[in-house]
């Protein structure tokens, strides 16, 4: 439906937000949704689009970045956001590009890694991507 929807831990809905097109706020095929780790926002991968959204907590859009293509802040049919345990950085795997993308939590591009193959460091339609746990 091209939104995401927010329940209650019993499973009653409580909100929902987004809607089909372009614009800001708006989303083509959510594949998933990430809530920051302090509950303050939500990273939507809009895959149809090919960029992120973030909303706050509400669902009132804050930002988006990318757009479609292969360099620095575009995407190819991004599949997923994570964010870092401290809640500075967004990991987006890239699918059609074959790489994992970081961006700082103001949607600035931090870094990537990975390359199409089997190899070490190479990766195949990466649909996932998460982040080591901070432990003492």
């Amino acid at each position: 439906n091209h939104r995401v929807q927010v329940f209650h831990a019993n499973g009653t809905p409580s909100y929902r937000f987004g809607s089909a097109d372009a614009g800001d706020g708006q989303i083509v095929r959510p594949i998933s949704a990430s809530w920051s780790p302090n509950g303050t926002r939500i990273a939507v991968v809009d895959t149809g689009n090919h960029r992120v959204q973030v909303f706050h907590a509400n669902g009132t859009h804050d930002f988006g970045f990318g757009s479609e293509g292969g360099g620095v802040k575009q995407f190819r049919y991004p599949h997923f956001a994570s964010w870092s345990p401290d809640g500075t950085r967004i990991a987006v795997a890239d699918f059609l590009n074959h790489r994992v993308q970081v961006f700082h939590s103001n949607g600035t591009f931090a870094g990537e890694f990975g390359s199409e193959g089997g190899g070490d460091g190479e990766l195949m339609h990466p649909a996932s991507a998460a982040w080591w746990p901070l432990r003492p």
